[in-house]
């Protein structure tokens, strides 16, 4: 027997997902199943903002569907999920808030329900965090945008000049873009893929980015440079210099020498109006586009329900002359459903100051522990993890993101929740005896 016979085989290269394909056991058959559902959560949570989504029945039911897949897997994989669920009891306190409002709100059953469907997005989330593997989160994520993408191209609908594809704002397309473009650029990146899959990833991205371009959100844009120099230096200077001794040090000392100097520059010396110019740069006025008067109309109404709010899906109706006058001062000649562009307000209306500070806390337990989670392992995916937590928290000071039920918010949360995992000791490599030489007697 040689040495070369007995040499460990070199790893098969991972396809879609990160698993080799086969049916030669049941598992597989199990990561199929949480690929599909992937891929079909995402795709739903992706129309959410598309007029598609109320005009398509099948939506509907491939969300509740998927989300009763999630649910069974809480029962399913017990000892797996349930300390997911325990240390993601913050994503809880919403919900319960929202059933217990059901008590002096008007109609205690929506109340309820909107309770039921955050805590089930809870849940949703706990699968994420706790069963879906990165790289599966992402691919299934990046292939429903990309199909949204590609309807965005095949219907190019326009509201005022400004591309809004298959959405109904141009935001709502900006955003589902962007979140392409990052999916497809951590599939780029990632060496372990089939050369075929990082081809679709780096091609995704030039064309969400045209549409991020007209879309006009400068916002967006604005984003799309920061993910690209994030990933760019993770991909191509933070992780190879975790092979040379305290290079990661001096870089972290160079960027915030960086940071420092241009604080400086910008604001002691030059004296530049921060808040000025960010509103000139993303083409904004000083009212955030009338925002700033949806505010203060919140303000007043948690003044007048500071411990109790007015009850989850309480305030947005017909029925309530408030919310009618707000929408008839943006010009709507009959009530329809709105919000207050911050999801702070829209918790603090609803559900008093301590929803609103609920909410906050749910932001910084995203954002912390997305952090920390990159920290003990900063590799591709939990960066990109990290993007997308910011970019969720970012929108919502302007959008009700952390406050509406199978939203981007299950980005937050699973960020909150997930940990990295587990990788197996690797065994030691057999040692083969030496065949001794033949005695006298052979």
């Amino acid at each position: 027997m040689t040495a070369s016979s007995t040499a460990t085989p070199p790893p098969p290269r991972a396809s879609f997902a990160g698993v080799a394909p086969g049916w030669r056991s049941r598992l597989d058959i199990f990561l199929l199943g949480d690929r599909v559902a992937a891929g079909a959560w995402f795709f739903v949570l992706a129309l959410a903002g598309s007029p598609l989504y109320g005009s398509m029945t099948i939506v509907t039911l491939i969300r509740y569907a998927t989300a009763g897949y999630f649910t069974l897997g809480l029962f399913l994989y017990p000892s797996k999920l349930l300390p997911v669920a325990a240390r993601g009891w913050v994503a809880f306190l919403l919900p319960v808030m929202c059933v217990i409002s059901s008590l002096w709100a008007a109609t205690p059953n929506e109340a309820i329900h909107k309770g039921v469907l955050l805590g089930m997005t809870a849940v949703v989330a706990i699968y994420f965090a706790g069963k879906i593997t990165p790289r599966t989160f992402f691919y299934g994520y990046f292939a429903a945008e990309f199909v949204c993408m590609a309807l965005s191209y095949i219907h190019p609908n326009y509201y005022e000049g400004v591309m809004v594809g298959i959405f109904n704002q141009k935001n709502v397309l900006a955003m589902n873009m962007f979140f392409l473009y990052a999916t497809g650029f951590t599939l780029a990146l990632d060496s372990v893929m089939a050369l075929r899959w990082r081809a679709l990833g780096a091609l995704a991205m030039p064309l969400a980015l045209l549409l991020i371009i007209l879309s006009k959100s400068a916002t967006t844009l604005a984003m799309i440079g920061g993910c690209t120099a994030v990933l760019i230096v993770q991909a191509f200077v933070w992780q190879p210099a975790a092979q040379v001794r305290h290079a990661r040090s001096l870089l972290v000392l160079l960027g915030a020498m960086l940071i420092a100097v241009l604080a400086l520059l910008l604001f002691g010396i030059f004296a530049i109006d921060a808040k000025g110019g960010v509103l000139a740069l993303l083409g904004k006025d000083s009212t955030l586009t009338g925002r700033t008067y949806l505010w203060d109309q919140a303000r007043g109404i948690m003044n007048d329900h500071p411990l109790t709010g007015v009850g989850a899906n309480q305030f947005w109706r017909p029925d309530r002359g408030q919310a009618d006058s707000i929408t008839k001062y943006f010009f709507y000649p009959t009530f329809v459903p709105f919000n207050f562009h911050n999801s702070y307000f829209e918790n603090g209306v609803q559900l008093g100051y301590p929803g609103m500070y609920v909410t906050i806390a749910l932001a910084i337990w995203g954002l912390v522990n997305g952090l920390l989670t990159w920290i003990r392992k900063q590799d591709l995916f939990n960066m990109t993890f990290l993007i997308l937590c910011v970019l969720v928290v970012i929108r919502s000071n302007t959008e009700i993101d952390l406050a509406i039920e199978f939203s981007t918010v299950i980005l937050v949360q699973i960020a909150g929740m997930r940990r990295n995992e587990k990788t197996a000791p690797q065994p030691a490599p057999a040692v083969i005896a030496p065949i001794p030489p033949p005695g006298p007697n052979r």
